[in-house]
């Protein structure tokens, strides 16, 4: 919430501007973001109805909000919804964060895809947060045995070596392995985190347009300060 006193400004704004500090980052999501919440944390727009408020809310154009709604085939489907609401919290505002700090400092974007059988069994697919269980090194603790025990143990420890190789050398260098290229306006290089990780790019293209051409309207809510 931009109220004046501290938050001058949107934060995606700030991005656009060069207005961020102007150091290296790392920035991404995952290929699922948006079941977790649907089935555990109702907080999300990742059903129809809360969707269609959503967008006939924040945009007046019905073609705006129709061209987003295709970028998600089947919708109103409950798969889709979901998809359509991980994608407006988390990768949306992402690549809006890329596209913008990438013009002032280096900047590498991701999507975390990988997810044992067990995860796809549920529903859960790569859902928020599951991105920590490579970060930590989970696999070899009783949880991540537990995890994989229908399968993607070696997944897991593929992509755990990706994460892990890459987020060590940032931290200790300001940049990941050289194979993970920086992410620019031009070319959109995605590093997609899987059993076998790959760079990509444009990822999500069709959606990431979408979003695109609905403005900034999606962007911040703008409040008076408390007084």
């Amino acid at each position: 919430v931009v109220a004046g006193a501290f938050l001058k400004e949107s934060p995606l704004d700030a991005f656009a501007g060069g207005n961020s500090h102007p150091v290296p980052l790392i920035c991404g999501s995952n290929h699922d973001e948006g079941t977790l919440w649907a089935k555990y944390l109702d907080v999300l727009p990742t059903n129809p109805v809360r969707v269609d408020k959503l967008l006939e809310q924040t945009n007046s154009d019905p073609a705006v909000r129709e061209r987003i709604r295709a970028a998600y085939p089947g919708y109103p489907s409950v798969d889709s919804a979901i998809a359509l609401g991980g994608d407006y919290m988390f990768l949306r505002p992402g690549i809006a964060v890329c596209d913008g700090h990438s013009a002032h400092a280096p900047t590498y974007h991701y999507r975390y895809d990988f997810a044992p059988r067990l995860l796809n069994r549920i529903g859960l697919r790569a859902a928020h947060a599951t991105e920590l269980f490579a970060v930590f090194g989970y696999g070899d603790s009783a949880f991540g045995r537990g995890l994989t025990a229908m399968g993607g143990r070696r997944g897991l420890r593929a992509a755990t070596d990706t994460v892990q190789g890459h987020w060590l050398s940032f931290a200790k260098y300001g940049a990941p392995v050289t194979s993970w290229t920086q992410y620019t306006t031009e070319l959109r290089r995605t590093l997609v985190i899987d059993a076998t990780s790959r760079m990509v790019t444009d990822v999500a293209a069709d959606r990431r347009l979408a979003w695109q051409r609905a403005s900034n309207q999606y962007d911040c809510v703008v409040a008076d300060p408390v007084s």
